[in-house]
């Protein structure tokens, strides 16, 4: 029996890491669509494997972190009302499924599997990588799968992870594994062949990404490595790989074949070289040979060299801190909305909170969907209890884990996350966990007490999950073809508002709506032309589900731009219905009221979201309609509360342009 448990425990192992590196290959599990169903597979094949293992264990202080963690991204949505709630939940699912692939791994009878499938997978987006910069033959069956490109040419490659320095530091993570390896000196030569040619390839990638903060790292990285061993051929080899990592590159980027030839050849003599290196005598030949075949070398392409302005790329490469700088800001403004009030501060402000908030508070304009800091976007997102949970879980791993690869994985991990992107992405979420899982000691079996409490949030987290899967599938791909009938399109309608019960917070599912709402009522006006119906109260039903709506665009994402321009454009648009049916008894009040909420939805826009081009061309654009639209309708109703909102909107769009 118990060999039966560990055999399946091991193909639900294996295929956890096929459904992760799945969620590399969809644009990185950025996108909530394309990480939601497969994060819900992972719960699964979790629950399974935790059910098949007879003694779980856990590091408490590790667990109790991440549950931490977890249930601060709920508390926004109960303690603050100015968080993004769709946000919130979606991040609270993500963390909690982080914690679930760290128990898978921490049970694992095998460890080693997780090491080799980031090498592997690393590999694989590298290939796919040079496959960006040249020909794209994958482009089709990474489409068939799901996934794909961002675009269709790029010189900073990313591959199908959206993002170049998260590319870089799949290849970091995968040289340290392998120079781990050849330290261990008990390989043959054809292995360290193989190993060194990986290590050529990773270095490659991390030049052709581009990344300083990456290369910066790598050399870190190698000068340790090179002092703790006190190996001079160690130094040799590093050279040797930026040497010829920085001639692939410019293969790469030219596309000229004939310089594969010199390369291969070099190449071969180094490997040729570094395997016969025994005495001192043969290291001082070696050392020679190398230096002179690489002044050699440089000597013949130098002139190629200048003509691709390789020498000036390198140089404004080193030299433009634009990013740094940037960085800065954006710590800054995060910061501003932090201590913009006491529960941003002690709660945070839900997922996905600095790409709809940061315009409100930013000091020079710019656009970022992220804070580019794991710890400052924990602190936003989830508040100080989030934090704190986070710097809890990083301190006790780096001080209690073993002086070894592993750590140092898990250090340069948490040094990039410090300045870049991270938690957004659910591919490197998992790859977080299994480096937490691989760096934990002193791990024990839990008791009830835990189990109960992991098991109640659990239970929590999969309906949650459950239900928005369900929504996904349930959302019509097409909601606004006017070439079905009233009665498809009843049905389109029916699926867009049951994908809206089971996943009510999330506003693509809302604007769904609306626009299946909208094309409902085009549909109603072409009958009504061509067989005379009068639709009226059915009008007046649907006009006023899309304001039922809008209202809760501008509930659950109280200053998110694209919420605001929703409201104010349908408020707008439908004003005529809207007052009908609701203030028939009284339609000069009726008018005021809704333009006063327009008014104050436009405000909140131009305040807001004032130093966005965007935003502003909106504002204009809304502003102008509000008063063509109600400058007619005053002509008509005589109202000095309308006429003095038209003439502050006017001023407003003539001082902002």
């Amino acid at each position: 029996m118990q060999l039966n448990r560990e055999k399946v425990k091991s193909i639900l192992e294996y295929f956890l890491i096929f459904i992760i590196f799945f969620v590399g290959l969809r644009k990185g599990g950025y996108y909530k669509e394309d990480s939601l169903v497969l994060v819900y597979i992972i719960q699964l094949v979790a629950l399974l494997h935790l059910i098949f293992t007879e003694k779980i264990k856990l590091n408490y202080i590790v667990g109790i972190s991440l549950i931490s963690l977890t249930t601060s991204y709920f508390l926004p949505i109960v303690f603050n009302n100015t968080a993004s709630l769709s946000g919130a939940l979606n991040m609270a699912l993500k963390i909690y499924s982080l914690f679930l692939v760290y128990l898978v791994v921490l049970n694992s009878k095998s460890k080693e599997k997780y090491i080799k499938a980031i090498v592997y997978i690393t590999l694989i987006f590298g290939i796919l990588a040079l496959d960006e910069i040249s020909y794209r033959v994958f482009e089709a069956p990474l489409n068939f799968l799901g996934g794909g490109y961002v675009e269709d040419t790029t010189y900073r490659v990313s591959s199908v992870l959206q993002y170049a320095n998260i590319l870089g530091l799949l290849c970091l993570l995968s040289i340290i594994c392998i120079v781990f390896k050849l330290d261990k000196n008990k390989s043959g030569k054809l292995k360290k062949a193989i190993l060194n040619t990986l290590f050529l390839f990773f270095t490659t990638i991390i030049l052709l990404t581009e990344s300083k903060m990456i290369l910066l790292l790598y050399v870190g990285f190698m000068l340790y490595n090179i002092i703790s061993t006190k190996k001079v051929v160690k130094l040799i080899i590093f050279i040797c790989n930026l040497i010829l990592g920085f001639l692939i590159v410019a293969l790469f980027k030219e596309t000229n074949a004939v310089m594969a030839i010199p390369i291969f050849l070099f190449y071969t003599l180094y490997l040729l070289l570094l395997f016969n290196i025994k005495t001192k005598r043969n290291k001082i030949l070696f050392c020679t040979v190398f230096l002179v075949v690489a002044i050699a070398f440089f000597a013949i392409f130098f002139d190629y060299i200048l003509n691709i302005g390789m020498i000036s790329s390198i140089k404004d490469y080193f030299l433009n801190f634009n990013s740094t700088k940037l960085r800065m800001i954006y710590y800054e403004d995060a910061i501003r909305l932090i201590t913009s009030s006491p529960l941003n501060f002690i709660f945070g402000l839900g997922g996905n909170a600095f790409r709809t908030l940061y315009e409100t508070v930013q000091s020079v304009e710019y656009i970022s969907l992220e804070t580019h800091s794991l710890f400052m976007q924990v602190f936003l997102e989830s508040g100080i209890l989030g934090l704190i949970s986070t710097i809890v879980l990083v301190v006790y791993l780096l001080i209690k884990s073993s002086s070894n690869y592993k750590k140092i994985m898990f250090l340069i991990t948490v040094i990039f996350s410090c300045f870049d992107v991270f938690l957004t992405y659910t591919f490197m979420i998992y790859v977080l966990a299994i480096l937490i899982a691989l760096c934990d000691a002193n791990s024990k079996e839990i008791n009830l007490k835990f189990k109960v409490t992991n098991g109640i949030l659990y239970l929590i987290v999969f309906i949650i999950s459950t239900l928005q899967v369900i929504a996904i599938f349930i959302d019509p791909v097409e909601v606004n073809n006017l070439n079905v009938t009233l009665q498809e399109q009843e049905k389109i309608i029916q699926k867009c508002e049951l994908s809206l019960k089971f996943d009510p917070f999330d506003i693509d599912y809302i604007r769904n709506c609306n626009v299946a709402y909208v094309s409902y009522l085009e549909l109603l006006e072409i009958k009504e032309e061509l067989y005379g119906y009068d639709y009226t109260t059915l009008k007046y039903e649907i006009v006023n589900k899309i304001y039922d709506n809008v209202k809760k665009e501008t509930l659950y994402e109280k200053s998110n731009k694209y919420a605001l321009e929703d409201r104010i454009y349908y408020t707008n648009y439908y004003i005529e219905e809207l007052v009908f049916s609701n203030y028939s008894d009284d339609i000069k009040k009726g008018y005021e009221i809704y333009l006063s909420q327009m008014y104050n939805m436009l405000k909140k826009l131009a305040e807001e979201h004032g130093k966005n081009d965007y935003a502003i061309k909106a504002y204009s654009i809304l502003g102008n309609s509000i008063c063509d639209n109600y400058s007619y309708i005053n002509l008509t109703i005589n109202s000095d509360e309308i006429y003095n909102i038209l003439n502050s909107i006017k001023e407003n769009i003539n001082i902002r342009l």
